[in-house]
């Protein structure tokens, strides 16, 4: 089958871009591949997209223990890629990370050594989420299972990997295969009609923006005040929502802290929010899109804050103004905080 276009959505967050994508090949044939989240396939399934065929592939797992699991996972791909998209033809592929996600670019390896075609990489994202990540270097605990990991990957798929970070065990060789990265500095805005709405958001809603890995930056001392603060704001009468991280939900300590919470895999960016009151944060990249695109101020806690180190999050502020063409406000303390969520402060 010919398409124009094969589109990867990895991640919830790519579902805004792959939608202002479609746009570009309105009439055009268009293959979307949703990689492991069955969230935004059933929301994509749910919104009747034209001229677009809509598929769903999971990650294909295996044990690193087990020879035979992993000659299984290496027939597996193989026949995903021969079954699906071998005899395929395309004109463009594009895809939105090169973390984490081993599937996705070994589809795209394998069509591209088969049939060279133009791979867009469009990176709105990754350079952003890897600010506050350890480098790896040999001396790392995780070193040796990086690498043994990578191996076993890489005889899987015959795609080339590489690390460089503790946190993120698998990185695209992007390069290899003469891909270039291209920076996504705007946030495209879903149409009205593909917005998923929710009942419990109404105009006493603030919604809160927070990730595990942003608490844990956070001292100790200002976790005791954060909770304070939201617990002082539902006595106020205010319905406190939390979304949390795409992939690794919201922080557990917090849980209790909130009166509802959104789905982890629903992208903030198609939700509709024209009904919330206000929107808190610390440096998720989601504050600036609703600052741009939601009503009621958007607030950055990170002058709040404390941070266990406060150099690590330096470049987070100048990148949430930049993003958000100065939209975001940072309080000095959570008194100002308060005192700025009165009708006429903001």
């Amino acid at each position: 089958m010919e398409f124009d276009a094969l589109i990867f959505i990895q991640a919830a967050g790519d579902t805004l871009y792959a939608l202002d994508l479609l746009k570009k090949y309105q009439g055009k044939r268009v293959h979307l591949c949703v990689i492991n989240i069955e969230n935004v396939y059933f929301y994509l399934k749910k919104i009747s997209l034209e001229n677009v065929q809509l598929d769903f592939y999971p990650y294909i797992n295996f044990n690193h223990k087990n020879i035979i699991s992993i000659w299984k996972s290496r027939n597996n791909i193989k026949e995903v890629f021969e079954s699906y998209f071998e005899r395929n033809k395309y004109q463009e592929i594009y895809f939105f990370s090169r973390f984490f996600d081993w599937l996705t670019p070994t589809l795209i390896g394998k069509y591209n050594e088969k049939y060279p075609v133009k791979v867009h990489y469009l990176n709105y994202n990754d350079e952003y989420a890897v600010r506050t990540d350890k480098k790896l270097y040999l001396s790392s605990k995780s070193f040796f299972a990086h690498k043994y990991f990578i191996s076993i990957v890489q005889f899987i798929t015959g795609i080339s990997f590489f690390a460089r970070y503790e946190r993120r065990t698998i990185e695209f060789d992007y390069k290899k295969y003469g891909i270039e990265s291209r920076e996504v500095s705007y946030s495209p805005r879903v149409p009205i009609e593909y917005q998923v709405n929710f009942e419990y958001i109404d105009d006493r809603s603030i919604l809160f923006l927070i990730s595990p890995v942003e608490f844990e930056l956070i001292t100790s001392s200002s976790v005791v005040k954060l909770k304070s603060f939201l617990g002082e704001l539902r006595k106020d009468g205010f319905n406190l929502i939390v979304k949390g991280h795409p992939r690794l939900g919201i922080p557990k300590e917090l849980i209790n802290c909130f009166d509802n919470e959104i789905p982890m895999e629903i992208p903030v960016e198609i939700i509709n929010f024209e009904k919330k009151k206000f929107t808190l944060g610390v440096f998720s990249s989601g504050l600036s899109f609703l600052s741009l695109y939601s009503n009621g101020p958007v607030f950055s806690l990170i002058d709040s804050l404390h941070f266990k180190n406060p150099q690590v999050v330096s470049g987070y502020k100048k990148y949430l103004l930049e993003r958000s063409n100065q939209k975001i406000s940072f309080p000095s303390s959570f008194d100002c905080l308060k005192s700025l969520m009165v009708p006429g402060k903001v």
